[in-house]
């Protein structure tokens, strides 16, 4: 019907149909381009795939699209009309359908029903899509199931169990045998009584998952491949500690088998995998890389607390030594994503783009924060200034805050000292990672400018501090900037009492902070609300007031999650 050379474009909006579409015919030598390039090139696409969900929003698209076609005067040899709202067709939908049949060679209608949003269903649309471009077109099954293989023969290592680790192993244990490796036995024990200690996951989740949770290092050598997600964190003059990668690689070698290929996961500067780990792996192993044991490198997107954007459907960039390597991890990988799986050039190329990600997220947060710092200097409201800039189509919206964790504010890090050693300096990176490791300090400095601005005692005053994770949402405190303004307060003997739901008084016990429950809080004079947790954004307006003190004080909501008109006017409220 249709030559290798032909050229498809994408009408439609769902992600997941249009990287299936165009995994299929990337490995048929199809050439995949958008609106844009279609646009630009003045080339005329042969196959047209188009679905929509909504009956509504599909009747526009039509329009829009028969437009298009008639304006660019094209006839394509083949549109597909895939339609996830059969249900819900109207006569007005089915004579705009019958319009774009008439501009096409053969067209092809596939009708879903609408109530069905699952994996399975868009895989479906694209092995039937798959079968007519290559040669014909058979009837739609209503009960074919998910083509991805089950393959529980291959068994599957992942070592550490953390907040990255840990997703990792349950997703890959959906269709694979795995072995959940950890050197913190007492994680591994709560695991095994299914308790996520990293809160991510409820009991019942682990109930029904069949991980072999061990602390045992010699179950690796049962794997045929092995995923590494331990951390990579910073020391305190803000350098790469790669000891517990260079430790992991060490276990690994000494349970190697001949065979395996080994996946990092860890956020590294580029050249880590081949120059640090690699070497370990051989010389623990005897082993030759390439030849008795492979390796690659997949950056892990997994943003904890996130629960739209998780293992199965972030896009995945995928490396390897060389090309058998890659196609060895991308097919493992297949099986259990639901997303793009981009295979990079070099191991290198996927190293840096991890770490760029997070920089682009650090610099843009280290603007807003600056912005804050002027907005605040020339007496305006800083979220009143982004309002009004969100208004242009082209403008970014991030938003200050502090920015700590394992990786936006450590990945930063780790590219500055690649570089410098390479023999540039980066003044720009360098400069943002400033701003935001400094705003702590300016927190802490506004505070005490308006206390001797409306003259308040600072001997009497009592601080609440609600939340001291790195982010919203998680009980994360590692490399925490709200536990850094605490810590400030305390040094300059403020009474300072913490509240985070997300938090237990153990995973504090080396720190000198006083958490305690929300029915424990002494009114407070003082009230910093330095992380935006869910649960914060929904109390009511009474339940903020039953925080402080009905006297004068400072509301200091960093994130605006205070209602609006909360407090009387004998509250001071300032924010970032």
């Amino acid at each position: 019907m249709i030559d290798n050379n032909s050229k498809v474009l994408f009408l439609g909006k769902h992600e997941l149909i249009r990287y299936h579409l165009k995994q299929y015919l990337n490995t048929k030598s199809y050439q995949f381009i958008g609106t844009k390039d279609v646009e630009k090139k003045s080339s005329i696409p042969t196959i047209y795939p188009f679905h929509q969900k909504n009956i509504d929003i599909a009747n526009n698209d039509l329009d829009a699209s028969i437009e298009w076609m008639i304006e660019k005067k094209l006839k394509p040899s083949l549109f597909f009309f895939i339609n996830m709202n059969s249900k819900a067709q109207t006569s007005n939908t089915m004579q705009k359908i019958d319009r774009l049949r008439d501009l096409c060679h053969t067209f092809i209608e596939i009708n879903l029903d609408a109530g069905v949003d699952n994996c399975s269903i868009y895989l479906k649309d694209i092995v039937k899509v798959g079968e007519v471009i290559e040669y014909h077109l058979s009837h739609l099954s209503e009960n074919i199931e998910d083509t991805r293989e089950v393959n529980p023969s291959i068994k599957i290592g992942v070592v550490g169990l953390g907040y990255v680790g840990l997703p990792v192993a349950l997703g890959f244990s959906e269709k694979f045998n795995v072995i959940g490796f950890d050197i913190d036995e007492n994680k591994i024990n709560l695991l095994r009584n299914n308790v996520d200690p990293t809160k991510q996951f409820s009991s019942s989740t682990l109930q029904k998952t069949d991980i072999e949770f061990v602390s045992d290092a010699y179950k690796l050598k049962e794997c045929e491949y092995i995923f590494v997600a331990v951390p990579t964190p910073i020391t305190s003059a803000n350098k790469p500690n790669l000891t517990f990668l260079e430790h992991a690689s060490s276990i690994i070698g000494e349970n190697l088998s001949t065979g395996t290929v080994i996946v990092f996961e860890s956020t590294v500067y580029p050249g880590t995998t081949e120059q640090i780990c690699l070497p370990i792996l051989e010389k623990k192993s005897t082993l030759t890389a390439g030849k008795d044991f492979f390796v690659g490198y997949s950056p892990e997107r997994i943003n904890p607390g996130d629960p739209e954007h998780t293992f199965k459907n972030i896009p995945k960039v995928i490396s390897g030594q060389n090309k058998e390597t890659v196609e060895k991890i991308y097919d493992v990988y297949r099986q259990v994503l639901d997303a793009e799986i981009y295979k990079a050039p070099s191991i290198k190329v996927a190293e840096a783009a991890k770490i760029v990600e997070n920089t682009q997220r650090d610099v843009n947060i280290a603007l807003m924060n600056e912005l804050a710092i002027i907005c605040d200097a020339l007496n305006i409201k800083t979220d009143e200034v982004l309002k009004a800039a969100k208004t242009k189509w082209n403008f970014i919206p991030f938003s200050p805050g502090l920015v700590g964790g394992h990786c936006i504010g450590v990945d930063p890090y780790y590219l500055i000292y690649k570089s410098t050693i390479a023999g540039y300096s980066p003044k720009f990176i360098s400069s943002a990672r400033e701003i935001n490791d400094n705003m702590p300090d300016h927190i802490v400095q506004s505070l005490l400018q308006l206390i001797v601005k409306y003259q308040l005692d600072p001997k009497n005053l009592n601080v609440t501090l609600l939340g001291v994770t790195f982010k919203e949402n998680i009980s994360d405190i590692r490399n925490s900037k709200a536990l850094e303004v605490v810590n400030m307060l305390q040094e300059l003997n403020f009474n300072v009492q913490v509240h985070d739901p997300y938090v237990s008084s153990d995973e504090l016990k080396d720190t000198k902070v006083q958490l305690k429950e929300r029915e424990q809080l002494n009114k407070a004079d003082i009230l910093i609300v330095a992380v935006p947790h869910e649960i914060f954004k929904q109390q009511s307006k009474a339940e903020w007031r039953w925080l402080c003190k009905e006297t004068e004080g400072i509301i200091m909501d960093l994130k605006n999650v205070v209602p609006k008109n909360t407090f009387n006017e004998n509250k001071i409220i300032w924010s970032l």
